[in-house]
């Protein structure tokens, strides 16, 4: 069952949706099947559901599943676990690809409180950036370039160039 999201995880990259969706779908229900619906691994694979569906735009798919995945990552698994803190940044990118900005930052912010173990890490540079987003939609203009400055900060600590001109590019948009 690892395997098919790791195929479906190729299919996504290469374009192949469909069957990468599929493959999602059917990893999903073999884990629930086979380890109960809050085990971690069907957790990451629900999450892994729900982001490629938020990542094509189908949102009303992607949030149920992020929504779930969070809650019961939060029950099972704690408040400082990396699926808990993944899922909520997933649901906070989710909400600001909605235009629903202050839960944006709502969950951000949530989710950068418990990030600190990994204050050095993508997943806190990721989520600056998303919060720099959100801060831009909303005209906070002064605090979308500190969470920008931030999050491009933590990409150069961990000397990721290519991460550091991508961020440089979405950030000048």
């Amino acid at each position: 069952l690892s395997a098919m999201n790791t195929l479906a995880e190729l299919y996504r990259k290469l374009g192949r949706n469909e069957e990468a969706e599929q493959l999602f779908i059917e990893a999903l229900d073999g884990k629930r099947r086979a380890l109960g619906e809050e085990h971690v691994t069907t957790l990451m694979s629900m999450n892994d559901l729900g982001h490629f569906y938020k990542n094509l735009g189908r949102y009303d798919e992607a949030q149920p599943l992020l929504v779930k995945t969070m809650e019961a990552s939060r029950r099972v698994l704690g408040e400082e676990h990396l699926l808990t803190l993944t899922s909520a940044t997933n649901l906070a990118v989710l909400y600001r690809r909605l235009g629903r900005y202050e839960e944006a930052l709502t969950r951000a912010d949530a989710a950068r409180m418990l990030l600190q173990p990994w204050a050095q890490s993508r997943y806190m540079a990721a989520l600056e950036m998303n919060v720099g987003s959100v801060c831009r939609m909303l005209g906070r203009y002064t605090d979308a370039l500190s969470a920008y400055e931030r999050g491009r900060a933590i990409v150069a600590a961990l000397d990721n160039r290519v991460e550091i001109a991508r961020m440089d590019i979405n950030r000048a948009r």
